[in-house]
């Protein structure tokens, strides 16, 4: 991280790389195996989706309303929800 990076910049890092995380996780684990577990990902999936879903459309708005270096934060975090997309659509 470079000394310009925002709030903005590192709080949606944080929420691309918690969401990346939730599903590689789903991916990974049998949630229905405990109680507990299933009725966390039925409770969490649907905003965790929106997440998958808006998070590259806000993060290709400030990307292009700051025009940032190549080293920034938004690109890393819609790199990684991108490679989470890719591995959900054709792994998972």
């Amino acid at each position: 991280m470079t000394a310009s990076t925002t709030k903005t910049e590192k709080i949606l890092l944080w929420l691309s790389l918690f969401t990346c995380l939730f599903w590689l996780l789903i991916q990974l684990v049998d949630v229905y195996q405990f109680k507990v577990t299933g009725i966390f990902y039925e409770i969490v999936s649907i905003p965790m989706l929106l997440m998958l879903v808006v998070l590259p459309i806000v993060l290709i708005v400030q990307l292009i309303r700051h025009k940032p270096k190549f080293r920034s934060l938004y690109l890393l975090s819609l790199s990684l929800l991108f490679v989470t997309l890719i591995i959900l659509l054709f792994i998972g």
